[in-house]
């Protein structure tokens, strides 16, 4: 026998219909509680016999045990799509985050792009100067070299104007020229440096009157004289015991000579003079301007 409590449904039945939490009431839960429940009102005021209520009331739990489950299940399928929607609304925003994030990194890189290929451009137009420069800069060495290897020719030219005598003044700047202009690994710059230091003794030279002890060829027999170097302009002799005179210049071949003792007198007076034996007086000395 199954109890029947109230209108004759099963305690065990009763049970069953009991309503879920309210955190599991849906609307259409909500609406099939309604039918059941009016069901069970009619079933209980109808004044038929008991096999029918009987049967209405195993056809209404029969009912109750097959959508029982079904409502269960849409409910849970309900509930996973609230969690899905949560989930999805926090993933939304976590990706909104880091689409913000990456656009602001996008951003940076672009900033930091530009700044580079505006340092690239910078670095371009200071390539570019500095090659210009370079240009410049080789071709006025080009012109520098091209000066000091005339110049260096010239010097060379000029040497064989300078006395022997008076050669070892500048026999250690001269000697440093290349012996090859065209073909030498010393430096513009030292090679301007070593042609200043020679000129600038010639000019020493040229600017002083220098008397040397010299052994020349007089006639057949080498004689000592006494030379007055004029600069390099001009040059005179007297032998020592003065009973010979000459005159020289200098030609590129070097000095060339001639005898003259008719300026043995005045060459006479020059050595007093030149010893502080005589007053300083102008004395006539002839000179062949090339």
């Amino acid at each position: 026998m199954v109890r029947v409590d109230g209108a004759g449904i099963p305690g065990e039945r009763i049970a069953a219909l009991s309503p879920p939490p309210m955190s599991r009431i849906t609307p259409p839960l909500l609406a099939f509680l309604a039918v059941l429940v009016s069901g069970t009102e009619s079933v209980c005021a109808q004044p038929a016999d008991a096999k029918a209520k009987a049967k209405v009331r195993d056809e209404q739990l029969a009912l109750i045990e097959q959508t029982g489950p079904e409502l269960q299940k849409w409910t849970e399928i309900q509930q996973l799509i609230s969690k899905e929607r949560r989930d999805w609304a926090t993933a939304k925003e976590i990706f909104s985050e880091r689409i913000q994030l990456a656009e602001a990194e996008v951003k940076g890189l672009d900033d930091k792009i530009a700044e580079a290929k505006s340092q690239i451009g910078k670095s371009d137009a200071e390539k570019e100067e500095a090659i210009q420069k370079r240009d410049a800069n080789l071709a006025a060495t080009a012109e520098l070299r091209a000066a000091i290897i005339r110049l260096e020719n010239r010097v060379r030219e000029l040497h064989a104007a300078i006395p022997a005598p008076l050669q070892d003044k500048i026999a250690p700047l001269y000697t440093r020229m290349p012996p090859d202009p065209e073909q030498t690994k010393v430096a513009t710059a030292e090679r301007f440096q070593n042609v200043i230091g020679i000129l600038n003794e010639m000019n020493k030279i040229n600017s002083d009157i220098a008397v040397v002890s010299e052994i020349r060829l007089i006639g057949e027999r080498p004689t000592e004289v006494k030379s007055f170097y004029v600069g390099l302009g001009q040059g005179y002799y007297l032998s020592a015991k003065g009973d010979a005179a000459g005159r020289g210049w200098p030609t590129p071949k070097g000095w060339e000579w001639i005898r003259d003792d008719s300026l043995i007198k005045p060459l006479t007076e020059s050595v007093a003079v030149l010893n502080a034996k005589a007053k300083p007086h102008f004395l006539p000395l002839p000179a062949k301007i090339q």
